[in-house]
């Protein structure tokens, strides 16, 4: 297990990276975290308990995305945090393929960005962001029933 949290800011209050182990390790550094893996119990009540608030998004590396209610949902949930000013934290298991996906599709409907832009935004601060292209495109077609609950 590494000894230190594998994650790069996007922006002040968005964060994208690996599984950070012992949850205990990210208290002081964000608010709220959401888990893309599918291989890990729910750290729902772990994270409660240390004051992050935790929300679980699995989906498969290489595989489909979540449906778009769950992205509308999880982005929602989000951008909800972040106009709070909460420090987030998407990660999956390396932090390369899935949650930078989930991040770019937080900035596309939170600022309006096209998807690549907010692909090279994701890339320019996670410099080893390796996208499943399947996976990219899967996005791009269903980005636009991805809803943002106002």
């Amino acid at each position: 297990m590494r000894e230190y949290l594998d994650y790069n800011k996007i922006d002040p209050l968005l964060a994208v990276g690996a599984d950070p182990g012992n949850p205990h390790r990210l208290v002081g550094y964000f608010d709220v975290v959401v888990d893309c893996q599918v291989d890990r119990n729910s750290r729902a009540e772990e994270m409660t308990q240390l004051g992050i608030e935790y929300r679980r998004l699995p989906f498969v590396d290489g595989g489909k995305l979540p449906t778009p209610q769950e992205m509308s949902e999880t982005v929602s949930w989000l951008i909800e945090q972040r106009r709070l000013g909460k420090r987030c934290l998407i990660h999956c298991t390396a932090g390369l393929s899935r949650s930078p996906l989930i991040a770019a599709a937080l900035l596309v409907k939170e600022q309006g960005l096209p998807l690549d832009q907010a692909l090279d935004m994701v890339r320019k601060y996670r410099v080893r962001v390796q996208l499943n292209p399947a996976m990219v495109e899967d996005l791009k077609s269903n980005l636009a029933r991805v809803r943002i609950a106002k």
